[in-house]
């Protein structure tokens, strides 16, 4: 077994040399006057990522290579201008910040996750408002959250929900790994607006 450490450890340091080795020069020239240079070093900093990601078996099997792959496939396409439903469905309303989507987008993965581990639908979105007591969420807005995130394919949310919850569920996460995660990535709660909840 410390042999196979060993060996995934030189790999990892490996990814890593290379990861920093690309990322020298997209990284000096990103504050560059030109915007050719800019969105060139953009792109490069993206594939570099990406490469990382795939390059990582545990991560690449977790799908998160693919962000950096559509948001590498997106800064072309807006070089273009070829406007992307993605972004201009992310532009949120006044009602609805693009923090209180992210958040209610975490409570849904926390939730799904919770679900994937044993808990019973309403049972999993209890666990996720207790995480978070003073917002005193009922445990059916969460469940809500998540069922309109599963229901709407054509939403770019949606579709990085389903992203992420196939990646995370197969590290066969445990409940307290799950509550780690939220915790870690939930964010500032201070720019959510949940009056209307």
């Amino acid at each position: 077994m410390n042999d196979e450490n060993e060996k995934f450890e030189k790999f990892l340091f490996k990814a890593i040399e290379e990861f920093t080795k690309n990322m020298r020069s997209p990284l000096r020239e990103i504050k560059s006057k030109e915007p050719f240079v800019r969105f060139v070093s953009m792109a490069s900093a993206l594939n570099a990522v990406q490469s990382l990601m795939e390059s990582i078996p545990q991560f690449k099997d977790a799908n998160f290579h693919i962000p950096f792959r559509e948001l590498h496939r997106s800064l072309y396409l807006l070089k273009e201008g070829v406007e992307l439903p993605e972004f201009a469905t992310m532009r949120s309303p006044k009602s609805e910040t693009s923090h209180t989507k992210f958040f209610k987008a975490k409570c849904a993965l926390a939730m799904d996750l919770l679900m994937g581990a044993g808990h019973k639908r309403l049972d999993a979105a209890r666990v996720v408002s207790q995480y978070i007591p003073k917002s005193k969420l009922k445990p059916e807005t969460i469940a809500n959250w998540r069922d309109n995130l599963i229901g709407n394919s054509s939403d770019p949310w949606s579709k990085d929900f389903k992203l992420k919850t196939d990646g995370l569920k197969k590290m066969n996460l445990s409940k307290e790994d799950i509550k780690h995660f939220f915790m870690a990535t939930k964010g500032d709660l201070r720019g959510v607006n949940l009056k209307r909840q």
